[in-house]
């Protein structure tokens, strides 16, 4: 089986839906090929990801079709796409759809009614690239005593940095000599150092996926109260390196990977990439046969 992985994005590829293409692409038990021309199948990985003019090429080809759906993209990031006329334009039009999560498939399925056609759907979870992701390996040194790590990108609301600073500030309260290790894009410099910030803070900025494995084996905690993600590779990949999950919030598919995590005892396994590409290629071979 050939699959094709379209891909017009020209975005720095970082990001969740990179991170499961580079994920796909390396566990693959299956073939990918580099042209539509020459699949079998085409997975649109996300709806921002590639044009209408790739897609409706995609179709006059004949090509098998299966949408991946997480959350409901920005539209202040795509200002030209026409998001809701993807999400049910293009599921209607495909052979398969898959959700990243239960929340993925109550907030987008049930919303457009996608229930209701007749084709292939299944909810598969992120897995992390353990060769990556993984209790062994490389550290770094932290001046903390307990050394609690969180993320952030740009300031996106849902992502909950002000309660996470409000959290360590009562936190340190009792605890001076622990520190909250900070990952991510801060676009406001005035916002992110100045007063608000001392010695028991520490700013990364951005980090690959090497980087940010190194400090996830080295630090304590990893502090996650974001709000309505879909399937959180960052969330995933901090469980798979050891650090223990706190502040998860109840609403998302954040709680998804935590209550996996609490009862799943073989969690490590299923929070795989590997897993994850196996399900993929499963459930592929289900489009195909028909």
């Amino acid at each position: 089986m050939k699959v094709f992985l379209p891909n017009d994005s020209k975005s720095s590829g970082i990001g969740g839906g990179w991170s499961f293409r580079r994920n796909l692409i390396k566990y693959a038990p299956f073939d990918i090929v580099d042209s539509v021309e020459e699949s079998d199948l085409c997975l649109i990985c996300g709806i921002t990801m590639i044009s209408g003019e790739t897609f409706d090429k995609i179709r006059k080809l004949g090509k098998k079709v299966v949408v991946r759906l997480d959350g409901i993209p920005e539209a202040w990031r795509n200002p030209r796409i026409d998001i809701a006329g993807r999400l049910q334009g293009w599921c209607e039009l495909a052979d398969g759809i898959i959700y990243q999560s239960k929340f993925t498939k109550e907030l987008i399925g049930k919303s457009l009614k996608l229930n209701k056609l007749n084709i292939p759907q299944r909810i598969i979870y992120n897995g992390a690239d353990q060769e990556i992701f993984k209790p062994q390996g490389e550290t770094v040194s932290l001046p903390f005593k307990k050394k609690i790590l969180t993320v952030m990108w740009r300031q996106d609301p849902n992502k909950r940095w002000d309660e996470i600073l409000m959290r360590f500030r009562i936190h340190s309260q009792k605890n001076p000599e622990d520190g909250l290790i900070m990952v991510g894009d801060f676009p406001n410099s005035d916002y992110d150092f100045g007063f608000m910030f001392n010695e028991k803070y520490l700013f990364i900025g951005k980090a690959d996926e090497f980087g940010m494995a190194k400090l996830m084996r080295s630090c304590d905690e990893f502090w996650f109260p974001s709000f309505a993600d879909p399937c959180p590779n960052t969330l995933i990949e901090s469980i798979c390196c050891g650090i223990k999950p706190k502040l998860i919030n109840s609403f998302g598919g954040s709680n998804e990977i935590h209550e996996i995590y609490k009862f799943n005892k073989d969690w490590f396994n299923f929070l795989s990439a590997k897993r994850m590409a196996n399900e993929y290629n499963s459930f592929f071979k289900k489009i195909c046969i028909k």
